[in-house]
């Protein structure tokens, strides 16, 4: 194989083609063998580029002057065509060749420090020696490298000191240092400055303070050689001579050659004073200058330089205070005393306004007053035509001067009288508006629309002037809204005020649609409507129906209303003021049972059915939300009772769940034995006539199946039980139970709200229809992420009323105390990795999923995953029906049940998977040990609660969590057992309550069986976030409201 063809191998193919382009096209100038095996060629490309080759034995090095060898150091194109071009006239060996790319700056290798503090080497550019073939023993013992090598050809020299020489011609556009070295001679005198003769990399070898002081110095600098000259700019001329002065570093050249240190003077700033004195005996003016600093003045020829605030004088530097007349100080520098005829009066004084005046002392004769007043900062915008941003400038108003910030004049004379400009101010708001939301940019300011009425309110409160196209800006002052009623309506106007124009509620309205802040008023002025009304306003009316220029709304949204508005009411009628005060006095007041019913009601029971009449007396629907076990059920029949005893033969509608409706046949039969109820349930209800009846029972599914003949019938009342039945306001129940007439509603249920706002307003829109708006505008007011604390606690407000919320520990003292504890257990072997096998495919599994395709769309999912993990945190078993043995869970079970029954106490067990229960049957069984046992699937349920609550019963009852969470009295067992946890905390709740009741006469303790460092843990989280969400808007205490978002289920996947 030809030597020219082991190369081409060694080379990228993109230098390759066009090298071999290059070689065809004869770009190839010359080629020279210089002897010794040192080839030199010139190939044209951009411009004439010289190439070099080297051939050491088989050892081929190249090099190239073009950009690309030198930044890259591979083969380039020239370098390609030249090795051609020496292969074609002879000038290379017909034998294999290695090919090697020399940095003539560089070592082939570098030393790096590695983290531990240890060096290794490492070869920059492995590339650049292309040895494929060579024994591993070569290439191991060539990467060692060879010593480091300097482009000069004898170590350089670096001076034992630098100073840093002020040239004598300073000047205020900027500051020049000659940089100059020296060093000792052997018999250890100094030898002469001279100018540095340095490389970059000769910096490590100098002092810290020259090191990065020269490394500042050069940051502009291209090249490795530094610069002995180094150019200052004005804006830190300051800093860089109190800097080298303050080091021992700064010297003034001489024209003899000799060097001038320059000490750095901390005393305080000189101050520069510019006067212009009456010589009246001599009928003339003098302008003299004097500087001076507390005690001490300097006289003029004592000033051996200024640069900018520097003053250099007899070998130190130091502040100085020129108060913008460094020009008159440089002119009398240079010519002496000044002096002006009183004869030259006229041309004096015009020639003095076009000086810098401003802090100049004048006599009084020459006629201006001077006028010293605070400038008003004005921030003039105008808009950009692609409407996102305004752009602009800052300016002062003295009087009747206004001028920009930017602008270099120091004075300005009106007639007679002379306004300087307040320089300390001026910064002063520069510095503010440079705080604020504007950006400054070279030619002003911009301001982004969204930013504009933050950054207006905050400017205008603190004094300023804002101007758009150079129309003033103004912030409404206030808005005043009114209401006025109609029969069963109430309309809300609403007006804002931009001092003396005022803006209607249309136009105010229309702003808030298109999210516009910025309004142009009638007389031609801006003005900004807050986003703050508009949020205040905004869940008001979309609560409402536009009627013209106004809104209007129900009657009963009357506290909501008043509510979300707080104190921005200024003008009611006397209709809804009355109507406000009778619901912000509302109290339960206790009412006595009809001596009809049977019972005793307590004394909360009593407050809660004069609640109920003070509803029915306003026409108002309500949720009766007493804790679990307190007495909805009897409440609600002593309303019911209470109406057939004064007259009343309009039937009630009472939907409940089917497991509860013998309840409320049995209840109803106890304690109010007058009323006639009727169970319209089962195949026969098609022949039910309500007529003649007090109450109807029936089940959700039976109204969901029945609404079209229910909503026939106007009810006197529909009374939903166990309302969070209708939570979900797009299910068919939902929508059915809205069709129902009646003319009273109410709704019982302990846990109104089990997991987001949504199940409120699905509950108030059956009790008071059109009460919360829309379901979207409820969501978008009440229930957004972004939505404000004091919003939400302003619905608890209004909503206080309509839920009446009375606990166990508030109402029955007398209820012994629950104890409810959590039992840990640990899972072990095959469960184990069983467990964790199943969780590390889920997650890797689903997270993937999530991230490609959004949460959304794996929802399903997603559940299915938390179930299997809940079910193998439980029992392999549930996962794997082949697993024959025990799970940790289910041992700590049965030796806690074993502890119960020899104690001789009686317990619950609820699981919500019959599986699990079912296995937990199969050991009780081979125990030998007597249970009950309940689940969807049971019928005769009342049977079993007997059995359970007579004394000689079977001590343990294992109950399905959905099917015996509700309506229930099993005040027999002293202990319950959670086997598993559920998401909504209030279905624990109720199980727990089923034994948790009035007629409890000892403690109960719930247990909660909980396997650790797994999902059910993560679930405990979850169900501490829901309780806050409920507690949030039932009780009193006005807690943040959280909704749940979709990141609790991907915690439960971590």
């Amino acid at each position: 194989m030809r030597a020219e063809e082991v190369l081409r191998r060694l080379i990228s193919p993109g230098s390759l083609k066009r090298g071999d382009d290059y070689f065809v096209q004869g770009r190839v100038r010359s080629i020279v063998d210089n002897g010794d095996g040192l080839i030199d060629a010139e190939v044209q490309g951009t411009q004439l580029y010289d190439v070099q080759l080297t051939l050491v034995d088989d050892d081929l090095t190249v090099q190239c002057q073009c950009p690309w060898f030198e930044g890259q150091l591979e083969v380039c194109k020239h370098i390609w065509a030249a090795v051609r071009a020496a292969f074609a006239k002879g000038l290379l060996p017909e034998r294999e060749l290695y090919l090697i790319v020399d940095d003539p700056y560089e070592p082939a290798f570098d030393e790096d420090e590695d983290d531990e503090g240890e060096f290794v080497a490492q070869q920059l550019r492995p590339a650049r020696t292309h040895r494929d073939e060579r024994p591993q023993w070569q290439r191991l013992i060539e990467a060692v490298g060879q010593p480091p090598q300097s482009r000069d050809s004898a170590a350089r020299n670096v001076p034992d000191e630098i100073a840093y020489v002020i040239n004598p011609g300073i000047h205020a556009y900027g500051l020049s240092f000659e940089i100059l070295g020296r060093s000792r001679k052997k018999g250890g005198e100094w030898g002469k400055w001279k100018r540095i003769s340095l490389r970059l990399t000769d910096l490590p070898r100098l002092s810290p303070f020259d090191r990065e002081t020269l490394a500042l110095l050069q940051q502009r600098t291209y090249s490795d050689v530094l610069d002995a000259i180094a150019s200052i700019s004005s804006a830190t001329t300051s800093w860089w001579i109190e800097r080298l002065a303050r080091a021992g570093k700064l010297y003034s050249g001489h024209r003899d050659g000799d060097l001038h240190p320059i000490t750095w003077d901390d005393g305080p700033p000189w101050r520069l004073e510019i006067a212009v004195v009456n010589d009246a005996a001599r009928s003339k003016y003098r302008v003299t200058a004097s500087v001076a600093r507390e005690n001490e003045t300097l006289p003029l020829e004592r000033i051996d330089a200024l640069a900018n605030d520097i003053l250099f004088s007899g070998g130190r530097a130091s502040r100085v205070d020129t108060g913008d007349c460094l020009g008159w100080l440089n002119v009398l520098r240079a010519n002496g005393l000044i002096e002006i005829p009183h004869a030259d009066n006229e041309r004096f004084r015009t020639a003095l306004l076009r000086t810098p005046m401003a802090n100049v002392t004048l006599p009084e004769e020459l006629g201006w007053s001077v006028v010293d007043v605070r400038p008003q900062p004005v921030l003039a915008l105008m808009h950009d035509s692609w409407g996102s941003e305004l752009h602009g400038d800052l300016l002062f108003e003295y009087d009747d001067w206004r001028v920009s910030s930017r602008s270099t004049e120091t004075q300005k004379t009106v007639g007679r009288k002379l306004i300087r400009r307040d320089r300390t101010n001026e910064n002063r708001y520069r510095d503010r508006l440079g705080a604020s939301q504007a950006v400054a940019t070279w030619d002003g300011y911009r301001v982004r629309l969204t930013q504009l009425e933050e950054l207006a309110r905050t400017l205008s409160s603190e004094g300023w002037k804002i101007e758009i196209d150079s129309a003033p800006v103004r912030v409404a002052d206030d808005f005043d809204v009114e209401i006025t009623s109609g029969i069963d309506w109430f309309d809300l106007d609403a007006r804002a005020s931009f001092g003396d124009v005022r803006l209607a509620l249309p136009e105010l309205l229309a702003a808030s649609e298109a999210k516009r802040s910025l309004l142009r008023l009638a007389d031609g002025s801006y003005g900004i409507v807050p986003t703050s009304w508009t949020d205040a306003l905004a869940p008001v009316l979309d609560l409402g129906k536009r009627e013209g220029a106004s809104v209007r709304f129900r009657s009963t949204q009357a506290l909501l209303v008043d509510a979300l508005l707080q104190s921005k009411l200024q003008k009611t009628d006397n209709a809804f003021a009355d109507l406000r005060q009778r619901l912000i006095d509302a109290a339960p007041v206790p009412r006595q049972e009809p001596p009809t019913l049977t019972t005793s009601l307590r004394p909360y029971q009593r407050a809660g059915l004069g609640w109920l009449d003070f509803l029915r007396n306003l026409g108002l629907g309500g949720c009766l939300a007493d804790d679990m076990g307190l007495g909805k059920t009897v409440q609600a029949l002593a309303l019911l009772e209470e109406l057939r005893a004064s007259g009343n033969t309009r039937p009630s509608l009472v939907v409940a769940p089917r497991s509860l409706l013998f309840n409320w046949a049995a209840e109803a039969k106890r304690f109010a034995p007058q009323l006639r109820v009727l169970e319209h349930h089962g195949t026969e209800r098609t022949k039910n006539d309500f007529a003649g009846y007090d109450v109807v029972l029936t089940t959700y599914a039976t109204m969901r199946l029945d609404v079209a003949r229910l909503a026939e019938t106007e009810f006197e009342y529909v009374i939903l039980d166990e309302a969070q039945a209708i939570k979900n306001a797009s299910s068919q129940v939902a929508k059915a139970s809205r069709l129902l007439r009646a003319k009273h509603r109410l709704a019982l249920s302990g846990t109104p709200i089990e997991n987001h706002l949504g199940e409120l307003w699905s509950l108030f829109e059956f009790l008071n229809p059109g009460l919360l708006g829309s379901a979207r505008s409820f969501s978008r007011t009440f229930a957004a992420k972004t939505t404000p604390p004091e919003r939400r606690e302003a619905l608890a407000r209004a909503l206080r009323p309509l839920i009446l919320r009375r606990t166990k520990e508030q109402v029955a003292p007398e209820l012994p105390a629950r104890t409810e504890q959590t039992i840990y257990c640990e899972l072990e072997g095959m469960q184990k990795k069983q467990y964790d096998e199943l969780r590390d495919h889920y997650r890797q599994a689903l997270l993937g999923r999530i991230r490609k395709g959004g949460i959304e769309k794996s929802r399903m999912q997603i559940l299915e995953a938390l179930l299997r993990l809940r079910q193998a945190a439980c029992h392999p078993a549930l996962i794997d029906p082949s697993y024959d043995a025990e799970s940790a869970k289910s041992d700590l079970l049965m030796n806690e049940l074993l502890d119960v029954i020899e104690s001789g106490h009686r317990a619950l067990v609820f699981s919500q998977f019959t599986s699990f229960l079912s296995i937990i049957r199969g050991a009780l069984d081979r125990d030998g040990l007597d249970y009950l046992y309940l689940d969807g699937k049971t019928r005769d349920r009342q049977s079993l609660v007997e059995q359970f609550q007579s004394d000689d019963g079977p001590p343990l009852f294992l109950i399905s969590l959905k099917a015996g969470g509700l309506g229930l009295n099993l005040t027999n067992a002293d202990y319950i057992f959670l086997l598993d946890p559920w998401w909504n905390p209030a279905v624990e709740a109720q199980a727990i309550d089923r034994a948790h009741r009035i007629g409890r006469q000892k403690p109960v303790v719930a247990y909660r069986l909980i396997a650790r460092d797994t999902v059910e843990e993560k679930i405990l989280e979850l169900q501490a976030r829901k309780r806050e969400l409920a507690d949030s808007i039932l009780s009193e205490d006005n807690s943040v409201l959280r909704r749940l978002e979709v990141e609790d289920l991907e915690m439960l996947l971590s």
